[in-house]
């Protein structure tokens, strides 16, 4: 079963009763992390209603924080689908507000990199052979530290 969630409160807002938000997670053992924040980003999609979560983890012993970042990019090898996913990775997210003037979630994972070590779990369900212009935007997230 699905569980409430910003995609599908969002989608709801919109009157969109079928969206398909299919989700990702993130699991830590309390025994060593714990959660500083959880946050939600909405990628723009009227009808799938996708996005990405982060949790900032500090380290229990240890003076130490990590974020982790998890989404799940749309499937398909059409054109169409890699342009999808390349508006997932640059495009601008949702707001709270449902205005699409969120950060992207290159944005969104630079801004959390230049704070802490940040780990992507990702989905991308294309191979960087095949869909080498999301590749190369997932690749570069960090200023261009990170090369292809």
């Amino acid at each position: 079963p699905k569980t409430a969630s910003n995609c599908r409160r969002l989608a709801l807002q919109r009157n969109v009763l079928d969206a398909d938000d299919d989700g990702v997670a993130i699991f830590w053992r309390q025994d060593v992390f714990e959660a500083q924040s959880i946050d939600y980003l909405v990628f723009d999609d009227p009808k799938r209603f996708q996005g990405a979560v982060r949790v900032v983890l500090k380290h229990i012993n240890k003076d130490m924080e990590l974020a982790v970042v998890a989404t799940h990019l749309s499937s398909g090898q059409a054109a169409k689908d890699q342009a999808k996913r390349l508006k997932e990775c640059t495009g601008s997210s949702l707001s709270e507000s449902g205005a699409a003037d969120g950060p992207s979630l290159t944005e969104w994972f630079s801004d959390s990199a230049a704070a802490r070590p940040t780990l992507m779990c990702l989905d991308s369900n294309a191979s960087p052979d095949s869909d080498k212009q999301v590749w190369r935007a997932l690749c570069n997230m960090c200023d261009g530290s990170v090369k292809s």
